[in-house]
């Protein structure tokens, strides 16, 4: 099946035969640069009713346009995570964000980002199947764990896996651009589960040596130069610094009122308090300071940080034998409880 076939142009006596939707344009980029049976079947113009039953008392999350719904695929009796909206209330610069989300998903394979599934359209809603993600959100699990402990090295295994698909999003020329802790997930509740970063909805592609204008993420995790409306995909590296600084402390690098917040950014200040760092390794110190340093030419990129030591040897060793305790888990949970900068979770 090629890039031409009618799943693309809609029916032929329908209205979407001549003007294509910006879901299906994206179909037909996306063919562009890889096989068409495989990226062209998985958008399709038919009711999502036909092949999913929703569960309507499962709202699962919360996207920049409306809820998500857990929804079983009849055929496969397997739960996805479906991400709705009506397009009669999605404004031009929404759906130029959707059709840009529905096209780079469909250019990405990697183990540690959700996967979509397939897009539906009809004539009043636009439907993103993606996987569903059964373990909890990243801070969740660790502030639920039963002994109320993680070691630093748990912080490096974690931290691992979440440079893995950063590594493979700038390889590809991808900036996603909303890195923060509640866009994590574990792809099961087991305790070996995978985690995976999901919620696209501001990602970008662009080439690495062109820069970015427009400012976008959550106000906690931004760098820097995405203030200054200047930046490249070193701004992702930036907002992990920040996630991995709050892993090990409770706490987020950059605090205060927004203002305040915003200003320390700019400034690229922050510190390390002795009551919350001075049983962490000089090892993990090193990392996040090479991760929240102002100067984005000179930040790690997610390939170096792959190379650094608390990362390549993620053990007891180099992490130190310190577990980091209730305090910690507890700040971390009241952070995320009462964050004023969540934007989506899936």
């Amino acid at each position: 099946m090629g890039c031409t076939a009618s799943v693309l142009a809609g029916p032929p006596d329908d209205k979407h035969a001549v003007t294509r939707s910006a879901i299906t344009k994206a179909a037909a980029n996306s063919c562009r640069t890889h096989p068409a049976a495989v990226r062209h079947s998985r958008i399709r113009y038919e009711p999502i009713d036909q092949f999913y039953q929703f569960d309507e008392n499962r709202v699962i999350g919360s996207g920049y346009n409306g809820p998500v719904r857990l929804a079983t695929n009849r055929r496969l009796n397997k739960a996805f995570a479906v991400k709705s909206f009506k397009k009669k209330r999605i404004s031009s610069k929404k759906m130029a964000l959707l059709k840009s989300e529905v096209d780079i998903y469909l250019r990405l394979d990697h183990p540690n980002i959700a996967r979509l599934h397939e897009v539906f359209e009809d004539d009043k809603f636009v439907h993103i199947v993606m996987e569903y993600c059964k373990g909890k959100e990243l801070y969740h699990r660790l502030v639920s764990k039963e002994d109320q402990h993680f070691s630093e090295s748990v912080a490096a295994e974690t931290t691992y896996q979440m440079l893995l698909p950063l590594k493979y999003l700038h390889a590809h020329s991808v900036v996603h651009r909303d890195i923060k802790l509640e866009n994590f997930l574990y792809d099961t509740k087991d305790e070996d589960a995978t985690l995976k970063l999901i919620d696209f909805g501001f990602s970008k592609i662009i080439d690495p040596s062109r820069r970015m204008h427009q400012s976008c993420g959550s106000v906690a995790y931004v760098a820097p130069e995405v203030l200054e409306g200047s930046y490249t995909n070193k701004c992702d590296l930036w907002s992990l610094g920040v996630i991995v600084y709050m892993l090990l402390s409770g706490a987020p690098p950059f605090h205060g009122s927004e203002r305040d917040m915003l200003v320390s950014i700019e400034e690229g200040v922050y510190d390390m308090p002795e009551k919350r760092w001075g049983n962490i390794s000089p090892q993990a110190k090193d990392f996040v300071h090479r991760l929240l340093l102002r100067d984005p030419e000179k930040r790690m990129s997610a390939s170096e940080a792959l190379q650094h030591p608390w990362i390549v040897d993620r053990s007891s060793t180099v992490c130190g034998s310190y577990q980091i305790g209730n305090e910690v888990l507890q700040s971390m949970r009241r952070y995320a409880a009462c964050s004023h900068f969540r934007r989506a979770a899936m």
